[in-house]
């Protein structure tokens, strides 16, 4: 228990001693050696902070650089749109505007053409009844074979004329001659033109009895507007026909109702100006007694009541009168 040692050791020898002291030695060493070594790392830190910050800071400039050229670029490209677009909107309007224009010229052109073809259409309505007035005296004689050194006025006074016991009644020709060449199986109409309307209507209105057994017939001279129109409801007109309904052809139009010149007037004050205060009473006697029995009406005068129109004019005098007329019945006009 002597000799200082610990309760319950054995007491050091001198080697373990030497040994021990050594080792606190050295430790101690170690421990100042890391406490020299403490404030060189400290003065490594703040040098490595230092270049951290001025990296983030150099990073930071650059950046800021980069957003600063992105801003300009954008604003530039911004003001170059905002132009593009100015521009650009201008030419629309600009466009837009002439389109305009040309919207309001077209309708303009439209209008004009619609005017121009009603024009035309009336001119033609106008020319068409102009070329039927000259046509007023003319007839045409269909299927006469041609033949070599033939006189067409000739063989009309000769083989025509007299097929309808006209009795007293001389027809006085103007002009006759063939007209067209004709097609093969077909030969050209003879066209005969009367001095008289009254001539060409007895005619028309007895051909059928008197051409009923000869191999030719004699037809109407119709402008070609007429007789397009006339081939147009041929198949009605033979359908109605076929039901005993008769139609006629007259001033272009089919009509179901008589009608035509009668050489004279109605109404002196109304259908007649100019002339002699007279008309023929017996021709008017002759159409008034199967108006009244069949219940037949002029249906121009009905529908035109105090209207002053003529449809005949004399060349030498100052004389005008309403010589046409269509009877209708009385149960289709109400």
């Amino acid at each position: 228990m002597s000799g200082g040692g610990r309760r319950g050791r054995p007491p050091l020898s001198q080697n373990q001693g030497l040994t021990r002291s050594a080792t606190r030695n050295t430790l101690r060493r170690s421990q100042d050696g890391v406490a020299d070594l403490a404030p060189t790392g400290a003065k490594g830190d703040t040098d490595t902070s230092s270049n951290w910050k001025s990296a983030i800071e150099s990073f930071q400039d650059v950046f800021q650089r980069a957003i600063n050229d992105l801003q300009k670029s954008l604003q530039k490209l911004e003001d170059e749109l905002g132009k593009s677009i100015e521009f650009h909107a201008k030419r629309f309007d600009d466009l837009f505007d002439k389109m305009a224009a040309k919207e309001t010229q077209h309708e303009d052109l439209c209008a004009r053409i619609s005017a121009l073809e009603s024009l035309v259409t009336t001119k033609d309505s106008e020319i068409n009844k102009l070329e039927r007035m000259s046509r007023r005296n003319n007839l045409r004689i269909v299927g006469v074979a041609v033949t070599t050194g033939e006189d067409c006025e000739e063989f009309v006074k000769t083989k025509v004329l007299p097929l309808f016991n006209a009795g007293d009644n001389k027809f006085v020709i103007e002009r006759c001659h063939r007209d067209g060449r004709g097609t093969p199986g077909r030969p050209p109409h003879i066209l005969v033109r009367f001095l008289s309307y009254k001539d060409k209507l007895f005619l028309l209105k007895n051909r059928r009895t008197a051409l009923q057994e000869q191999s030719f017939f004699i037809v109407d001279d119709l402008t070609r507007i007429d007789l397009a129109e006339k081939k147009k409801w041929a198949s009605q007109v033979q359908a109605l026909y076929d039901r005993g309904t008769e139609l006629r052809f007259s001033g272009g139009k089919w009509r179901d109702s008589s009608g035509g010149d009668f050489n004279f007037v109605f109404n002196l004050d109304l259908d007649k100006k100019g002339g002699v205060r007279r008309t023929n009473f017996n021709a008017r006697s002759d159409c008034l007694k199967p108006m009244a029995t069949h219940d037949l009406i002029d249906i121009w005068r009905e529908r035109n009541p105090l209207s002053k129109h003529f449809t005949w004019n004399s060349s030498i005098a100052d004389i005008h009168c309403r010589l046409d007329f269509f009877y209708h019945f009385t149960s289709s006009f109400f």
